[in-house]
């Protein structure tokens, strides 16, 4: 069971926006060790120059060992497959965040199986590198974030919390929309 000691982010996958997340987070003050994993020892070896204070493995049930927050940022298309050969790995108590676009919470839990794991989305833009994002946020049930979430979304940007059916479009408008125009 993860305690409220547990200060681990792990973040399965390291795109555009897992790497947006990863450099706004080391921008600011928080109590958290940052963690991912990658498929190859090439990446392994640019992740860690990319990101020097950032652990990196190979190995994902490593990575997943002793995460709070285990951020799912892998296309779509891989992340049920991903997260039901995870499931026994994630501790009980974990939060999944998935940023997987068009992937409903239902789908996700149903992948975990019978693991004692919250799940929420996630739709955040590159501007959080900056501080500067806008976080689109559905949880299970539409439940209040905790107050430990909240404040480690907050220093990213700004952050709305949304209904699930409205994440669609939400990711559209502030998290598309703005790349389009940049």
């Amino acid at each position: 069971m993860i305690t409220m000691s547990s200060k681990k982010i792990a973040f399965l996958g390291t795109g555009k926006l897992n790497q947006a997340l990863i450099k706004g987070l080391q921008k600011t003050s928080h109590p958290y060790t940052l963690a991912a994993s990658v498929r190859s020892q090439g990446s392994l070896d640019t992740l860690s120059r990319t990101f020097p204070s950032l652990a990196v493995t190979l190995n994902n049930t490593t990575l997943l060992q002793d995460a709070r927050y285990v951020v799912l940022g892998v296309k779509p298309q891989h992340a049920l497959e991903l997260v039901k050969s995870l499931r026994a790995d994630f501790a009980e108590g974990a939060t999944l965040i998935s940023l997987c676009a068009r992937l409903p919470l239902d789908r996700l839990r149903g992948a975990l199986g019978d693991a004692k794991v919250q799940v929420l989305r996630l739709m955040p833009n590159t501007a959080c590198e900056t501080g500067h994002g806008l976080l689109g946020i559905s949880t299970e049930k539409n439940v209040a974030l905790s107050e430990d979430l909240s404040k480690l979304f907050s220093l990213l940007g700004k952050t709305q919390l949304i209904e699930e059916k409205d994440m669609d479009a939400f990711t559209v408008l502030g998290a598309c929309t703005p790349a389009f125009f940049l």
